[in-house]
């Protein structure tokens, strides 16, 4: 019990050192699906058999499909500079991100995935934005979500 509390602690003191970008204004402008690239999967059977002469007669069957990966991608304006974004895949977090997601966002981010909270808004919405490591942490109201930066202007 002791070491679960130093290590909340510990997470929780490296992420009051982190220090925090502050949030800026920006504005939805606009979104849409992008292709990411193709995806395949494949499979298959072998069957042989052995005959008493030694010889081997054997049959394959196998079939394969291959369908285009789309991602939902974002438009948004923030100042004079558009930026193109993505929904962040979650994944393994740095110990410095973790930290960051206690002290902002709490304890149980650690453990859901990364909503898409722009998934449900139209252009024109208002949100709050901030540099997040490689990319975005967008916020509207108390929910936020990352994001990578595709492109920008």
């Amino acid at each position: 019990m002791r070491l679960l509390v130093l290590i909340v602690l510990s997470c929780s003191v490296a992420a009051a050192q982190t220090p925090l970008i502050p949030y800026q204004d920006g504005v939805l402008v606009s979104f849409g699906m992008v292709s990411t690239g193709t995806g395949c999967s494949s499979n298959g059977t072998v069957s042989a058999k052995v005959q008493d002469n030694g010889t081997v007669n054997g049959t394959t069957n196998s079939t394969s499909s291959c369908s285009d990966s789309e991602m939902r991608q974002y438009i948004v304006r923030v100042g004079n500079n558009t930026f193109a974004v993505r929904p962040m895949i979650s994944g393994k977090q740095t110990a410095g991100e973790a930290a960051l997601v206690v002290a902002t966002i709490g304890y149980a981010a650690l453990f859901i995935r990364n909503r898409d909270i722009l998934a449900n808004q139209l252009p024109g919405a208002h949100v709050s934005i901030r540099s997040h490591g490689s990319g975005f942490q967008v916020k509207i109201g108390k929910k936020d979500s990352l994001y990578s930066i595709a492109g920008a202007q």
